[in-house]
């Protein structure tokens, strides 16, 4: 009888763990960024034309005590140019965004031929008091501008045209004899 009690005890005593500690156990949630994809359409774009940019991410976050998004944004050196709305979705997400060059503002901030595009990720738990900004992914892409173009052009083609104008002069008087 003592062993039909034992075991008894024992299997009430477990199912009574088993049963309460799920609720007396606090789960701490907090919030977590997958990103999928992140590109660009080409790596090297002339000045007229447009930049495509590609990402997908799932954005996981508790919207009642946190503030959470991401957030594209192109630099010229350290300056800001360009940035995408903040995109706050819970979830999966998927975003194109198209930047014609041509519309950036490159006045005054050097003579850098690259961009920066970067992938911020941005989170505030007001429970906690908690701030997280993050880099998720940056690429950098080549802008070949029209003066470039010209000025590499013109300083190729002169020497070339004279090396040219002198062959011809050598050779044509040779042929002459």
């Amino acid at each position: 009888m003592k062993k039909k009690a034992k075991i008894f005890s024992i299997l009430l005593f477990s199912m009574f763990v088993l049963l309460t500690a799920p609720f007396s156990v606090k789960f701490v949630e907090g919030f977590s960024i997958d990103l999928t994809t992140f590109e660009t359409d080409k790596d090297v774009y002339y000045f007229d034309e447009d930049i495509f940019i590609n990402s997908t991410w799932e954005n996981i976050y508790n919207p009642s005590t946190e503030i959470s998004y991401v957030q594209v944004c192109i630099y010229y050196g350290i300056n800001l140019i360009w940035n995408s709305p903040e995109h706050s979705d819970v979830g999966f997400n998927s975003e194109n965004w198209t930047v014609s060059i041509q519309e950036l503002d490159f006045s005054g901030y050097g003579t850098s031929n690259y961009l920066d595009v970067i992938m911020w990720y941005y989170n505030f738990n007001a429970a906690t008091n908690t701030q997280v900004t993050a880099l998720l992914i940056g690429l950098i892409i080549g802008i070949i501008s029209m003066t470039y173009l010209f000025i590499t052009n013109s300083t190729f083609a002169i020497p070339t045209l004279i090396g040219i104008l002198l062959f011809i002069s050598f050779i044509i008087p040779d042929f002459k004899k």
